[in-house]
């Protein structure tokens, strides 16, 4: 997930700054440029929030679930001791 995360990130930023001619210096941007960042900056941000706090409300990791991985990280912790020791 972290390449797709990467892909998409990289697809909306060249987006936003090719609708926005940010390849065109200016040392005054204009009104599209500053809109382009705040974008960049606020809106497509609050949106990734949003879509991760939605996944995360629904993610399986309750109650007996929970526990069980719980067990497996215990065990881990454990192996790893006894290996090291």
């Amino acid at each position: 997930f972290i390449r797709l995360s990467a892909i998409i990130n990289f697809i909306l930023i060249g987006i936003v700054f090719s609708t926005t001619d940010w390849q065109n210096y200016n040392p005054i941007p204009g009104v599209n440029t500053k809109l382009g960042l705040k974008i960049l900056m606020g809106v497509y941000p609050a949106i990734v929030l949003g879509l991760s706090l939605i996944g995360m409300y629904f993610y399986p990791i309750k109650g007996d679930r929970l526990k069980e991985n719980r067990m497996k990280l215990t065990e881990l912790h454990e192996k790893k001791q006894r290996s090291s020791d």
